[in-house]
This record gives C-alpha cells, structure tokens and sequence, in this order.
C-alpha cells in the first residue's frame, strides 16, 4: 500500500503534536512549581528520601545545563554535522542512550531529499511527455 503524503502536511501535523506535547509539560512544570512553592524546592519533591545536599548539587547542574543548552541551540553551530560529532564522541565514550538522544535531534536537522507531491508538478510530467 502506498501513501502520498503531503511532506508540509506531514511536518505541519507533527510540528503541532510537539507544540501541544511542550504546551501539556509547561503546564505540569507549572503545576510542579505550584504544588512545592519555589524552585528550589523542585529537586526534592522529585527525590524526597535523597541527601538534600546531593540533590540540590544534581538539580544546580541540571539548571545549568539546560541553559547551555538552551544557549547552543540558539547558535548557528546547531547543526546536523556538529550533532553527529557529539553523537560520535557520546557513542565511543560508552554513553548509548545520550547517543541515541543526540542521533534523534541531528535526524531532524539533517537535510533529506523531498519528492514533490504529484499534485504540485505539472500534468505533463506526471505522464512523460517530452516536449
């Protein structure tokens, strides 16, 4: 069975499936927030038996590195060569699943062939005829 997909379409539809999934997590972070009263306190609820200064140490590099993330992702070098070379680096290290994180985000960013849609090409192409 084939399918002639629409490649906006198709984008457009799993644009909107990440937006709404990033829309639902900042409304559950703001319920997190909201159920222990500061940020601070975030960690703990997450890990309520754990050495309270252990977890803080893990949650402040945590921050951190989400903001370095944020910081790269903003940056022209967020691309699919750079992202294979961590990928690579990750992957030889023995870090598979962060390897595999960083795979998914390159696939995304790596250029790919589109074929157009039948309906965007002229009728005369679609049947062969040569001029």
């Amino acid at each position: 069975m084939s399918h002639d997909t629409n490649p906006t379409a198709d984008q457009a539809a799993a644009f909107l499936a990440a937006s709404s999934a990033e829309h639902l997590a900042g409304i559950l972070a703001e319920g997190m927030l909201d159920t222990v009263g500061q940020p601070a306190k975030l960690a703990r609820l997450l890990f309520p038996d754990g050495d309270p200064e252990l977890v803080d140490a893990v949650f402040k590099l945590g921050v951190a590195t989400g903001y370095r993330g944020g910081l790269l992702a903003g940056r022209p070098r967020w691309a699919a060569d750079e992202l294979d070379k961590a990928r690579s680096a990750l992957s030889e290290a023995g870090y598979a699943a962060m390897a595999a994180l960083v795979d998914r985000a390159a696939g995304t960013v790596r250029p790919r062939p589109v074929e157009p849609h039948p309906a965007d090409v002229p009728a005369a192409a679609v049947r062969g005829d040569r001029s």
